[in-house]
This record gives C-alpha cells, structure tokens and sequence, in this order.
C-alpha cells in the first residue's frame, strides 16, 4: 500500500508542476542571464551556477536548442537560482566578450553547456545526453544545499526521460531514413509532428521522407507549416526551394532560393555553412536548367546547338559537384 501511495504522491507533484509550467512562461525556474545576472555570477566565486548557452541559430531549425528547454526548465526547478540560460541571439554583446565560449559569438546547431566553479568557467564537453548533463551538475557543480527545490528532481528527471523516449523515437526513424526506407520511417515521423506539431528538426525529416516518397503537395505543406513558426529563417526558405527542385519545378524553386541569399548569413536566420552549400548547388542546378529550357525554340528544338551543349556541361557538372541522388 505505502508503494502504491508513494506513487501517487509522485504522480501528483510532478502533474502540478506541468500544469504549473504550461500555465507561466517557458523560463519561470531559469533565468535569464543578463548584463545584470553576469555581473552577480562573477561577484561571488563561492556560488557555482550552471548556463545552457543557445548559440546563433540553434533557436531555430535545424538548430538543437529548443528541445532541451523543457529538462533544462525541470532542473532549475530543484536548483532555483542557480540554472541560467544565455541566447547569443538576444545577448551577443555578451557572447561576444565574456568568455563563455572557446570562440566568438558560438554558431551552430548544439547548445553548450557552461558552469561558474570556483571563480571559472568551465566548458562542459562530454555527453550532451541530459541525464548525463544533470548528473554531473548533481555530482560535480551544485552541492545538494543549494536543492531549494529539491522535491522537484522527480520531475527533472521525468522530463529526461520524456526527451530520452522522443530521441528514442527519432532515431529509429532517422536509422531507417539512412537505410532509405522511406516507406518505414514515414508514418512514424508523420506520428510524431502531430504528436509535437512545434518539434521543426522532426518536421523536416519527414519534409525529406515526402519528397523520396514523391508526395510533391505534402512536402510544400510541410515546409509552409514549418515557414509559419520561423517566417524569417533562411534555411527553411531555402529548404523550400529544394523541395521544389527535386520535383523539377525550378521556375518556383528560384524565388526562394533568392528570397535566402537576401538575409544575413552571419545572423539567427542564417544558415551554417554545410547546408548552405547544398542548396546554393541546387539553386545552381536549378539555374542551368531553365537556361536549357529558354534556350530551345518553338517545338523544343535547339536553335544555338553549340549553346545547348555548353549548356548541358555546366548542368552535368552542376551535378557531379553536389551530393543530389
């Protein structure tokens, strides 16, 4: 009986924190660290505290961030006060300048994981696995005094295990996807975005499974739903330019390409190096091809044979250099 009552208790807290948190701001545990908060943080060498920092871009697809908020929010609830999160995005001066990275305002897709220790800060680099990541804040960072909230480590552990279990999820499909089973990982990805509609990186693999299935109109529908959370974020852009390439219709694909190319690369909405690359391939593909289309005349007969075949060149080495099936 004392089990079945234990659990309940369990049930009970960790249910009130949810509601508790679906009903405040995202950060009501976490705090925001600010020109004010840093300047507090360095006053006392004494008081360890821990920052996730979201480097450019990771706020948004297919950046990393946003889907630990939730454990990073639960382990601010057993140490209040102590948990920090630091956006490069809203605070670059700070990025810029404090030292809270190896480099100069962090871009990428993985948040990074510092800590205040003994008047230091301190780079974590082993597992980025958020049970890993709260063990070794329990262990190693924040003595159990500073457990204010203490009763709550059910639920941080709770949302390690919900994120552990997504993950779970998404890998299978994304081990199916590399094996090209499309067919597969399909109706598990297109399960899971209805299950969490504001999970963009899941969104996009099955944006990718729709297009090897040829599901031309759900894959534009995808990338629109995608486009309506982050209007302004190039790579989505672009990745609908892509979409419209791969089904051959570069007389659309183009404008989004361009529409790309006009934001700040070096900005939140920019897109990192690797996939920028590729879609400047496929815009490039897209380009020779409606070059060979207008170069024909009436009846689809070449009227410049030399042309068209400098034409078909440029196409076939477009080609050779991207990593386009």
């Amino acid at each position: 009986m004392s089990v079945c009552v234990s659990s309940l208790l369990r049930f009970i807290t960790v249910a009130i924190f949810y509601i508790e948190l679906a009903s405040c701001n995202v950060d009501k545990y976490v705090k925001y660290l600010d020109p004010e908060a840093l300047a507090e943080i360095k006053a006392s060498s004494s008081v360890p505290v821990a920052i996730k920092v979201d480097p450019l871009g990771c706020e948004r697809a297919p950046g990393l961030c946003r889907p630990l908020n939730e454990f990073w929010e639960a382990a601010a609830s057993v140490f209040p006060k102590r948990i920090f999160r630091l956006s490069c995005a809203e605070q670059q001066d700070i990025c810029d300048n404090v030292g809270l990275s190896p480099i100069k305002t962090p871009k990428g897709r993985e948040p990074m994981f510092v800590f205040w220790v003994d008047g230091e800060f301190v780079f974590y680099d082993e597992s980025y696995n958020p049970y890993d990541i709260f063990e070794y804040i329990i262990d190693e960072v924040l003595p159990r005094s500073a457990r204010e909230g203490g009763r709550n480590i059910a639920v941080a552990y709770d949302a390690i295990e919900s994120y552990t279990s997504r993950t779970s999820t998404l890998r299978k499909a994304e081990n199916l996807l590399n094996r090209k089973n499309f067919l597969k990982a399909f109706p598990i990805l297109n399960e899971y975005i209805e299950k969490y509609p504001d999970h963009m990186n899941p969104l996009l693999a099955t944006i990718n499974a729709a297009v090897a299935l040829d599901k031309y109109d759900y894959a534009l529908q995808l990338v629109e739903r995608a486009r309506k959370q982050e209007p302004n974020n190039a790579f989505l852009m672009a990745r609908m330019g892509a979409v419209h390439q791969s089904f051959e219709r570069c007389d659309k694909a183009l404008p989004f390409f361009e529409m790309a190319m006009q934001v700040d690369q070096d900005s939140q909405e920019g897109v990192d190096k690797e996939n920028w690359e590729e879609f400047m391939e496929s815009k490039e593909i897209c380009e020779v091809q409606m070059k060979m289309q207008n170069s024909g005349s009436v009846g689809g007969v070449a009227s410049n044979e030399d042309e068209v075949n400098v034409l078909i060149d440029e196409l076939g080495n477009a080609l050779e250099e991207s990593d386009l099936d």
